[in-house]
């Protein structure tokens, strides 16, 4: 195993005395995501390249399937999803929070995680898979054994990268799709630099969760790439240099989450994913429960599959590139959309009408109150029914 680099915190944390080990590699979305969680916390870890010989000897044996990124603790505990690893850390280091308090920045936040975790995959995938399968491809045998030749890194990783080749089709990333795909990525990047231009980060003077989950598709995904990373750098200056910082320990570790705000780019950009998101949602849940009806998922404690059916969906909706295509339904997505709407549920009726005066004339009212008759829950690193 080789032990890419090590990120020191500027001061020791009162807590969790002692070095993390992240397992995993530079292009992956999430490792993105929980990397740039560390620096900012200013958390001591260090990672370790997820090659063979990770897989073989922690990663199978500690999770049980192949995944990165994971997260080994001072005393030996294995975490293993985003979501779950930033929670369980943000408990132990409550200084500098990464999640704020306040209800609107708060919901915010993790709306911004939602659509950056699964939504945003859609160009991510889609650019990687498009244009730089070969970069990938080499990418991914360079991971797995670092000392083999080039012919044989390549000859590797276009095997490993056949299981990944299938993902943009099952997020609705086709031919048929790629021109609203491509159009969409270009105005969320232009809503995004114009935002970056007046605030250092997504919340405004400090680094929030939103940050963290937008490092992946902006990126492990996007500015990673030379494809994606070609516009990026031409369109996009100023997000270019949000990532630089998010890639940079802090100067200054802020007391509390006083400094942030909503800004009104942030909210157009959040109204305009929420037009599509709010309509694929809904018909999500509903083919879901049918999936897991008609397949009697529901009186089982076994693992539930990856994908729990079909479904159609549009995108650009009122653009002049709007389309429609059909997408698989993610039990992961689920399980996170599940949990933005349990945030929600406990705002006051007071807080929940204050977050939705965010987004006049939006759609996200109706996402809201979307019934999920089915809870899922994360355990023993699986998604499962949950029983109650």
């Amino acid at each position: 195993m080789t032990v890419v680099r090590f990120f020191y915190a500027r001061k020791s944390p009162a807590v969790g005395e002692g070095t993390y080990t992240l397992y995993g590699v530079e292009g992956s979305y999430y490792a993105a995501k929980v990397r740039s969680y560390f620096i900012q916390k200013s958390i001591p870890f260090e990672e370790v390249l997820a090659d063979r010989t990770a897989f073989d000897e922690v990663i199978l044996p500690r999770i049980g399937y192949p995944i990165v990124p994971i997260v080994i603790t001072p005393d030996d505990t294995a975490i293993q999803d985003t979501a779950v690893i930033i929670e369980q850390l943000e408990s132990k280091f409550r200084a500098n929070p990464i999640i704020p308090e306040n209800s609107e920045q708060h919901f915010v936040s993790r709306l911004l995680e939602l659509y950056a975790d699964e939504w945003l995959k859609i160009s991510g995938l889609h650019y990687r898979w498009w244009y730089d399968a070969d970069f990938a491809a080499l990418m991914m045998g360079k991971n797995n054994d670092p000392t083999a030749s080039h012919e044989q890194q390549l000859r590797v990783g276009r095997k490993i990268s056949q299981t990944f080749r299938s993902w943009p089709q099952h997020l609705g990333a086709t031919a048929h799709s790629k021109e609203a795909v491509e159009q969409l990525f270009l105005i969320y990047l232009d809503l995004l630099d114009k935002h970056f231009l007046d605030h250092p980060y997504i919340l405004g003077e400090q680094p929030t969760l939103g940050d963290c989950a937008l490092m992946g598709p902006l990126y492990a995904h996007g500015f990673h790439d030379p494809y994606s990373g070609a516009i990026m750098r031409e369109r996009a200056p100023n997000v270019c240099a949000w990532i630089t910082r998010m890639r940079r320990p802090p100067l200054v570790t802020p007391e509390s989450n006083a400094d942030l705000c909503i800004s009104p780019t942030l909210v157009e950009l959040l109204q305009i994913i929420t037009r599509d998101y709010s309509p694929m949602i809904t018909t999500a849940v509903e083919t879901a429960q049918l999936f897991m009806s008609a397949n009697d998922l529901a009186d089982t404690d076994k693992p539930l599959p990856r994908y729990l059916g079909e479904q159609a969906f549009s995108l650009g909706l009122g653009e002049p590139f709007e389309i429609e295509e059909q997408r698989s339904v993610h039990t992961v997505e689920m399980w996170k959309f599940q949990r933005l709407i349990h945030v929600f549920s406990r705002f006051s009726p007071a807080e929940q009408e204050t977050v939705l005066s965010l987004f006049p004339g939006s759609n996200l009212r109706e996402m809201l109150n979307v019934k999920m008759p089915f809870r899922i829950e994360h355990n023993k690193f699986q998604l499962r029914l949950s029983p109650s």
